[in-house]
């Protein structure tokens, strides 16, 4: 995974617990569902193809390694 989406992922988090007041589970839940979904639009997706599904659960299993 180029870790570009791995500091953005931790940073979205930090922005998000401490300016929006959330809790850190609360916030990497945002922050990954964020960074995922640009993940998806950049790598153009087709959420009707099963294997898009297997490249998500992998991008998300990495970025939270």
């Amino acid at each position: 995974m180029p870790k570009d989406y791995k500091e953005f992922y931790e940073e979205r988090a930090a922005i998000i617990e401490f300016d929006g007041g959330f809790s850190r589970q609360e916030a990497e839940e945002k922050a990954l569902a964020q960074v995922t979904s640009d993940w998806i639009d950049e790598q153009n997706l087709s959420m009707s193809d099963a294997k898009s599904y297997a490249s998500i659960a992998k991008f998300k299993k990495e970025l939270k390694k």
